[in-house]
């Protein structure tokens, strides 16, 4: 048997045309270009602000203030609450 080379069909000509194929090639993140991460001023710990938060910043902040791992499918109300309990201790 032999091989056969197939022809080669684009199949969104407007990807091309259109500069879709520059935008995606800027949309990569270089390493040289990103920043480092600063580290997050100390904000006030109460219940609102804290529900703004996405649940992973919120366990990072329980692991950090605690100095202890906290599973990551724990629910964002117990994270929420560890804090405030934490906080309420400390002062």
């Amino acid at each position: 048997m032999e091989h056969t080379k197939r022809s080669y069909e684009k199949k969104r000509t407007s990807f091309w045309l259109e500069g879709g194929k520059a935008e995606s090639v800027w949309k990569v993140v270089r390493i040289s270009t990103t920043q480092p991460e600063q580290p997050p001023a100390e904000e006030s710990m109460n219940e609102s602000t804290l529900k703004k938060k996405k649940v992973s910043k919120l366990l990072t902040i329980l692991e950090r203030k605690s100095g202890k791992t906290v599973h990551k499918k724990t629910r964002k109300q117990d994270v929420i609450n560890a804090l405030l309990q934490i906080t309420q201790t400390a002062e």
